[in-house]
């Protein structure tokens, strides 16, 4: 596993290396491209007297007064330093606060979370024993009856519905009476 990490970080820096000298070939040849153009070749030696006028002006300034420069660069890195201390101070003002209030808070979150998680996993257990009481009584009602609750409960019901219903027989007799 090793190896192939290793071989594929030499054929990436192979990729890598083309890609800079590629780049480098295609600067040169736009640069000389565009150096076919007149305004383009004029303009381009303006800026290189431009900027050979300012580095010889800033040596010219250095050689001159070499300690105004120094104040100068002095008061520059002061400037940066206490700036640079300032925006340290606020990054760590924002990780105190982060810490002391969101993550707190993000963690008393889970924690609540956590808690509620369990409750709910014992509320299930709770569900889950009152589904079996339920099943155990639905399992009885619908047992069979046994035999002699059967024929107590058929001989109680004919014998009530015989004697309120009037039969056949009678009433064919009641009708031969009239």
């Amino acid at each position: 596993m090793t190896q192939v990490t290793i071989q594929d970080s030499k054929k990436q820096t192979a990729k890598n290396s083309k890609l800079v000298r590629g780049m480098i070939i295609g600067a040169v040849i736009g640069g000389a491209v565009a150096m076919l153009d007149s305004n383009t070749r004029k303009k381009v030696t303006k800026g290189a007297t431009g900027l050979k006028d300012s580095t010889v002006g800033i040596v010219q300034n250095v050689k001159d007064n070499p300690g105004e420069v120094k104040n100068q660069f002095v008061s520059q890195f002061n400037t940066a330093k206490n700036t640079l201390e300032s925006a340290i101070r606020d990054a760590q003002n924002i990780y105190e606060s982060l810490n002391n209030g969101v993550f707190k808070k993000l963690n008393e979150a889970a924690s609540t979370s956590q808690e509620a998680f369990e409750n709910v996993k014992e509320a299930a257990e709770d569900v889950k024993e009152v589904g079996g009481k339920v099943a155990e009584a639905g399992s009885e009602l619908t047992e069979p009856l046994s035999s002699e609750t059967e024929k107590t409960t058929s001989s109680i019901s004919t014998d009530n519905f015989e004697s309120s219903v009037p039969s056949q027989s009678n009433r064919s007799k009641d009708s031969a009476n009239l």
